[in-house]
């Protein structure tokens, strides 16, 4: 049923109830060229358009549901529609999901260059095309023209509709319901103006923050001529792959210091402050920049210091020494490297073979026996021959991390107990309790060995647990934990020194591990 058509007397699109009834609406079928007359008078059917001498075709049907789509946003008041995503060098700088157009004029079939536009709308921010497709869409050409003049246009794709009553559709429309593929964005410029706009502002606020950050940073700079400088670091990919793969190691070449100087000036402008500090005939150059690198750090000569936008560190961009820094502490790096993978498959062998060795609790139990035996800390009977490990030196029994000793952990222990008993003083050092325990157990030769490693490569062995501090409290943590035992500085102290720790083994609480 049609309901648009096109007046013989001006060429323009009318709407049926726009024109007299019958002949006397003077309309013609855009379609077929046939004469139409108007049925706009009565009551009981919709008004429409009646060809006169031709039968009304597909193609009549199509081309009034174009007409119907131009008639519709030529007269709308306003329209909602499918936001165009607006983008500026790549970036995404506007993405609303409808936008709300309010036209304040509209034409039919203006010319727009060599084309004519469906409907050509004005707005309070500028003009708006829309082209209507329902079996064409635009030539690649027209859409060119719309680009390339930056002209907002956008294509109503109603191809969807073509078997659909008019009525139908204005209800998809009134629904926001449509197809919409945007030519050249619908303010787009605008967009793109308050963008640049707001990163103006942006850039200028993140200048102003990184000039105040940097002031901060280097204030004793200006005032004290002095500065921390920062460590000088090396990735540096290991010789040997056993422990780090194909991993890099950071290695130090040189340690924080803080630096006092003979003479600093500044040379300021708006992209950075550059300092020159020098130390007698050396000379430092430090750059705080405060958006993008500029061009005179690669200018500067001798050492460079930078401190890039809003960071709280300084850190090297050159260092006169680094070739020189890099050659003799990677060399000294992997000297060390070497000796520290030894002393780890020492130990890891002593460990693996006193684990998995019975011997040490054999020989180590009877010696043991004797020694509770002889204190009378057990008394055997006939249910129970022999005397069962104390709680207090439990956790112990079984620590592969004291096979330095060659012998069962709980023996070296109580040993260890016996002999502080028997000493007249109240405390004691770490280094003297050791020797004497090692006077009555013979170190592992292996111990010896890793020991000599670390000490003549500056190593320390408490990394290990290696060292006598660690070890003695490992072998009586029982008693430093229920306060017999307690740690000054250096050295430790009994601090019930009438009693006999010995003879409390068996009173002991069960520690919590």
């Amino acid at each position: 049923m049609l309901q648009y058509a096109f007046t013989k007397e001006t060429q323009s699109l009318t709407h049926v109830d726009e024109v007299p009834n019958g002949k006397l609406c003077q309309c013609y079928c855009p379609a077929c060229d046939d004469d139409l007359e108007a049925h706009n008078a009565g009551r009981i059917q919709a008004h429409h358009f009646k060809h006169t001498t031709k039968a009304e075709r597909r193609a009549c049907l199509m081309t009034q549901l174009h007409l119907w789509g131009q008639h519709y946003f030529h007269n709308a008041e306003q329209f909602m529609i499918s936001a165009p995503v607006i983008s500026y060098r790549n970036r995404i700088i506007d993405q609303d999901k409808f936008l709300t157009i309010k036209p304040t004029a509209s034409l039919l079939e203006k010319r727009m260059g060599p084309y004519f536009a469906d409907v050509h709308l004005q707005t309070d921010i500028e003009e708006l095309v829309v082209e209507i497709k329902v079996t064409h869409a635009c030539e690649p050409e027209k859409l060119d023209y719309y680009s390339h003049n930056k002209v907002a246009a956008v294509e109503i794709d109603l191809s969807r509709f073509s078997d659909t009553p008019i009525s139908e559709v204005e209800e998809h429309f009134k629904e926001h319901d449509m197809v919409v593929e945007w030519i050249y964005p619908y303010g787009k410029e605008q967009a793109i103006e308050q963008h640049l706009i707001k990163l103006k502002i942006e850039r200028q606020d993140a200048i102003k923050e990184a000039t105040f950050n940097a002031q901060k940073v280097l204030r004793d700079l200006p005032a004290k001529h002095s500065l921390k400088l920062p460590a000088l670091m090396v990735n540096h990919k290991p010789i040997s792959k056993n422990q780090f793969g194909d991993n890099d190691v950071s290695i130090v070449l040189q340690e924080p210091v803080k630096a006092t100087f003979d003479q600093v000036d500044l040379t300021r402008t708006d992209e950075y402050f550059l300092y020159r500090c020098t130390i007698g005939q050396r000379a430092i150059h430090i750059l705080a920049y405060f958006e993008s690198e500029p061009d005179v750090l690669e200018q500067l000569k001798n050492s460079i210091l930078v401190l890039k936008p809003n960071s709280s560190t300084l850190s090297w961009h050159r260092h006169a020494r680094y070739a020189e820094l890099r050659q003799d502490r990677v060399i000294e790096w992997e000297a060390i490297h070497a000796v520290k993978s030894e002393i780890s498959s020492v130990i890891g062998e002593a460990i693996s073979s006193f684990r998995g060795n019975d011997y040490f609790f054999k020989q180590g139990y009877g010696r043991w026996r004797n020694l509770i035996k002889q204190n009378e800390l057990f008394q055997p009977t006939v249910e129970k021959k022999n005397p069962p490990i104390p709680d207090c030196l439990r956790h112990i029994s079984k620590d592969y991390e004291l096979w330095m000793f060659d012998a069962w952990p709980v023996h070296v222990a109580t040993e260890l107990i016996a002999t502080v008993d028997s000493r007249p003083e109240t405390e004691f050092t770490f280094d003297d309790i050791f020797n004497l325990l090692c006077l009555q157990f013979p170190l592992d030769p292996r111990y010896t060995h890793v020991i000599k490693l670390m000490n003549d490569n500056g190593l320390d062995p408490s990394t290990q647990g290696l060292d006598s501090r660690s070890i003695i409290l490992k072998l009586l943590r029982a008693q430093f934990d229920e306060g017999w035992l307690s740690i000054q500085e250096n050295t430790w102290v009994r601090n019930r020194p009438k009693v006999t720790m010995l003879k409390q083994l068996y009173r002991f609480e069960t520690p919590r591990y």
